[in-house]
């Protein structure tokens, strides 16, 4: 995972993610860990990485590749990637 907030000095932080998986625009701007810049638009920023996550809960398959975009305000990225 490369995806962090543009600028934030905390960069790609464990549990980043958190606020893409479960977007609420006011409460994650108060997070150091994404604050103002990245919680701007959670919802459009995530809808991939959720959208994988969503896959594997329906069939407990792990999807094949799938680049998950970051969104305004983010950096870098999320990556799916399924081990044999």
């Amino acid at each position: 995972m490369t995806a962090r907030v543009a600028g934030n000095p905390l960069g790609a932080a464990h549990a980043v993610e958190l606020g893409l998986l479960f977007p609420h625009d006011e409460r994650w701007a108060a997070a150091p860990i994404i604050g103002p810049q990245g919680a701007t638009d959670l919802t459009t920023a995530g809808r991939d990485l959720r959208s994988a996550w969503a896959g594997f809960a329906r069939t407990g398959r792990v999807p094949r590749d799938v680049a998950v975009g970051a969104g305004t305000g983010w950096t870098g990225g999320l990556r799916v990637v399924a081990r044999p």
